[in-house]
C-alpha cells in the first residue's frame, strides 16, 4: 500500500503522509455511512484492519451483546475489527469516491497556502492566452491559474502579449474557490519594480516611491545600486526608466 500512496502522492504533488491520512478519512467516512456508525477507526493503515464502534441498543442484555464481542467496553459499546479485503462493494465505491473529492481539495489547499506566501513579489509565468479584457498566464503549476485583467496590462506592451511569451508578474491577490485556486497578477503595480528588483539583488532592499507604469519608476534603497542591476531591472521592466534615490537610512 505503502508503493500506491507515494504514486498516488506524486502525481497530485502531496507528501506521502496526507496522502495515507486523506484515504483513512475517507475509507472512515464511507464505512461509517454504510454501517450508521458514529465511530470508527483506522490505526495502522498498513495493518489493513478498521475498527467499527457500536452502541447496544437500549433494548438488547449486555449478555446477548457478548456474542457479538467478549468484551463490551463501558456496557454499551461492541468494537468490531474488519479486515479491508472483507469491506462491501458499495464501501469501497463510495471510499474511492471520497478519496477522489477530498485529494482535490487537499491538493488546492496546498496550492492555496504556497502562493499566499507569494503574494506582493514578483513570479514568472508564460502568457498562455489573451481573451478580451483578461490575459491566462501559466506560471507552472497545474493547480492554479494565472489571470491579469486589463486594467493591470501596460498599454505599451501589450503588443507583446503574446502566446508562449514569458514575463515576470506582479502577484496581486490569490482567491480560493471549490474548484480553483486563482492568482491575480499586474505589471502595472507601483511596487512591481521593487519586486522585480528582489529577484535581481536579494540583498537589496528598495520601496517605489512613485510610479507611472511603463514610463518610470522612483525608488529609494538601502544600499548603493549597481548600473548593472538597474539595466536588468529596465530590461525586465521593457525598458522603463528607473530612478534611483540616495540610500534609504535604516533605523537602528
Amino acid at each position: 500500500m505503502q508503493k500506491e500512496l507515494q504514486q498516488i502522492g506524486r502525481a497530485a504533488g502531496l507528501d506521502k503522509s496526507r496522502v495515507e491520512y486523506t484515504l483513512k478519512i475517507a475509507l472512515q467516512q464511507a464505512f461509517c455511512e454504510y454501517f450508521n456508525i458514529r465511530e470508527c477507526e483506522i490505526d495502522d493503515m498498513d495493518s489493513r484492519l478498521i475498527k467499527a464502534i457500536f452502541r447496544v441498543p437500549e433494548n438488547m442484555p449486555v449478555a446477548e451483546a457478548e456474542v457479538f464481542q467478549a468484551m463490551v467496553c463501558e456496557d454499551d459499546i461492541i468494537t468490531v475489527e474488519f479486515d479491508f479485503d472483507a469491506l462491501p462493494i458499495s464501501v469501497q465505491h463510495t471510499t474511492h469516491d471520497l478519496f477522489v473529492r477530498y485529494i482535490d481539495e487537499v491538493r488546492l489547499d496546498e496550492a492555496y497556502l504556497k502562493w499566499k506566501k507569494l503574494v506582493h513579489g514578483a513570479v514568472e509565468g508564460v502568457i498562455a492566452e489573451k481573451h478580451g479584457n483578461r490575459i491566462t498566464v501559466s506560471l507552472g503549476d497545474d493547480n492554479v491559474t494565472g489571470i491579469m485583467l486589463r486594467q493591470h496590462w501596460i498599454p505599451g506592451e501589450i503588443a507583446l502579449y503574446i502566446e508562449g511569451r514569458a514575463f515576470l508578474f506582479y502577484l496581486l491577490k490569490v482567491n480560493r474557490d471549490r474548484h480553483v485556486v486563482k492568482i491575480y497578477l499586474s505589471r502595472t503595480s507601483k511596487n512591481f519594480p521593487c519586486a522585480v528588483l528582489s529577484c535581481i539583488a536579494p540583498w537589496i532592499r528598495a520601496k517605489s516611491i512613485k510610479r507611472i507604469a511603463g514610463k518610470k519608476s522612483w525608488l529609494i534603497v538601502d544600499s548603493p545600486v549597481e548600473m548593472e542591476v538597474i539595466n536588468a531591472l529596465r530590461r525586465e521592466l521593457k525598458g522603463e526608466a528607473v530612478e534611483v534615490s540616495e540610500p534609504l537610512k535604516t533605523a537602528h
